[in-house]
């Protein structure tokens, strides 16, 4: 968008930096740049489809409409809940609903927990503890099992809750799914084998 700035005078930042949203397609808008009078955003998908940008006045805003023609169902994607956490109030995870493509369920929620919480949401104090990863690949479900690996990096920062306690209770509430592997970015795990849930060393404390 040009002529826009996302900073006043004072270099203050007056618009959003990263948006989440409960529609069927478009998941998150997040500022990607702002500089010479330039900004620019990018809204992540659940589903490459078309779109049509227009203008509309009173008030004057930008309209970008993107299709979303395909079925989805209601998951649950478990988020941080830091209030709950910092009150030593166990469970540290809270489950949101959200829509998600019917024929891929289990990438649906995975890619919600990336996104992360709705504003009305992070304002009641959920977060994504995504503990450095900055994505995922592999998914895959087989046997039972459910195993993903995180991308872009793995960390617990020495906490004892860690993005698996997002991970493991989204891909779990599906029937097909009794166990979750979660691979580092290397492609290992601590029990890549046996009846059990399984983090990479990463995430331990």
């Amino acid at each position: 968008m040009f002529p826009t700035n996302a900073h006043n005078s004072a270099r203050r930042v007056t618009a959003p930096g990263k948006v989440a949203f409960a529609l069927p397609n478009v998941m998150t808008v997040v500022r990607s740049g702002d500089f010479e009078a330039v900004t620019s955003y990018g809204i992540g998908l659940a589903k490459r489809e078309t779109f049509k940008v227009f203008t509309l006045r009173n008030p004057s805003r930008l309209v970008v409409d993107i299709k979303a023609a395909f079925p989805t169902v209601q998951k649950k994607v478990w988020l941080f809940n830091r209030k709950r956490f910092t009150a030593n109030t166990e469970p540290f995870f809270t489950p949101v609903l959200r829509p998600v493509q019917a024929l891929t369920p289990a990438t649906g929620v995975m890619d919600r927990i990336f996104a992360g919480p709705l504003p009305t949401e992070y304002a009641s104090g959920l977060l994504a503890l995504l503990s450095r990863a900055t994505g995922f690949t592999n998914l895959r479900i087989s046997g039972g099992v459910a195993r993903v690996q995180l991308t872009g990096g793995c960390s617990s920062g020495g906490s004892t809750v860690t993005i698996a306690g997002e991970i493991i209770p989204s891909l779990r509430q599906f029937s097909t799914v009794n166990f979750v592997r979660i691979y580092d970015p290397s492609g290992h795990t601590e029990q890549p084998n046996g009846a059990s849930d399984s983090i990479p060393f990463c995430l331990e404390p």
